[in-house]
């Protein structure tokens, strides 16, 4: 099920790691690539890959018909299905869609959705835990699968008396988070016993805005709101456009892209369970809030309980102090 150089080839990705996108760009002789990651443009750019950021909109793309489009299919079923109902009008007649998951990521109820729904014929093989299917376009239209209308937002509840948006595709996108509330609670505490304000501050991984929406609500003067993912900044942006905070919101991969410097941060990092405190991201993170933290600024950090994010930070910053501690999260903060 290999491609063939020469050809016009489009990976469509989200999420996922350097060393799986350098053997897809290897196997598969990419050429284009789509994501709503910044992270992974940047990374498929510097291999000579043509790149779009975008949220999965593929008529934004400068070339059409591809001889083949590769799709990692995603967690969220409404982002496959909206990625799976434009690839047929992307392809040429003699083109292929590549179809790559577990069987506990639904590949095989795709394949089939593909086959029955949208008209497709063609062959799905396992290799070990993973499938791979390849698929001949259909001859004719055929209805799209449902996608609840993936590219609008979508009022999700109400915080502060803001309306949330959010959609599939950002993490926890229909949910609060249970360590960024505990960050929240902890650092309005923290202000009000300190009697601080907040000049300029940086979400430093906003998702789809709800610690930026805090900081709003905690008279928070200037926002910056960054993320990799492209799909949670259209959300952060259109939630804070209803307070009356100057705000910037800017795609980075941790801050790195970033320059001004800050006299408050808050985060809450990628750091899931499992999830090994020396890996690079950590110090990724913790050297961008340094950098850009001003001298006598605060960044507030929330992890699970069991990641010894304390021995990391000691190397970047001279105060480290756990605000609080909940069993299952704990609250950081960090000044140099």
């Amino acid at each position: 099920m290999m491609t063939r150089a020469n050809q016009n080839n489009l990976l469509v990705v989200g999420e996922t790691s350097e060393s799986q996108l350098a053997e897809w760009v290897r196997l598969y002789q990419i050429t284009h690539l789509l994501s709503n990651r910044f992270d992974t443009c940047q990374s498929a750019q510097k291999a000579g890959i043509n790149v779009t950021l975008a949220d999965f909109n593929l008529s934004l793309l400068d070339t059409h018909g591809f001889d083949s489009i590769l799709f990692p299919v995603s967690k969220e079923k409404m982002v496959s299905n909206h990625v799976l109902n434009q690839c047929a009008k992307h392809l040429t007649p003699s083109g292929h869609l590549f179809l790559f998951g577990k069987k506990n990521q639904g590949i095989k109820g795709y394949y089939d959705n593909c086959r029955k729904k949208l008209g497709y014929s063609g062959q799905i093989v396992k290799n070990k835990d993973n499938y791979t299917a390849k698929l001949a376009p259909p001859k004719d239209e055929h209805p799209n699968l449902r996608d609840d209308d993936y590219p609008q937002l979508k009022q999700t509840f109400s915080l502060w008396g803001y309306d949330v948006f959010s959609k599939p595709g950002i993490f926890g996108w229909n949910k609060i988070d249970a360590g960024s509330e505990l960050l929240v609670e902890t650092l309005t505490n923290h202000i009000k016993q300190n009697d601080a304000d907040i000049e300029e501050a940086l979400d430093l991984g906003c998702g789809y805005g709800y610690l930026s929406l805090a900081l709003a609500h905690m008279g928070a003067k200037r926002i910056t709101a960054t993320d990799t993912n492209i799909t949670a900044l259209n959300a952060c942006k259109k939630n804070l456009e209803q307070t009356q905070v100057e705000f910037s919101v800017e795609a980075s991969d941790a801050g790195m892209q970033l320059t001004k410097a800050h006299d408050l941060i808050i985060c809450n990092p990628p750091f899931h369970q499992g999830y090994d405190v020396a890996n690079h991201l950590t110090e990724r993170f913790l050297a961008q809030s340094h950098r850009l933290l001003k001298e006598n600024g605060h960044a507030y950090y929330v992890v699970n309980a069991f990641i010894p994010l304390e021995k990391k930070a000691q190397s970047f910053f001279s105060n480290v102090q756990c605000l609080a501690n909940s069993g299952s999260f704990k609250v950081i903060q960090l000044s140099k």
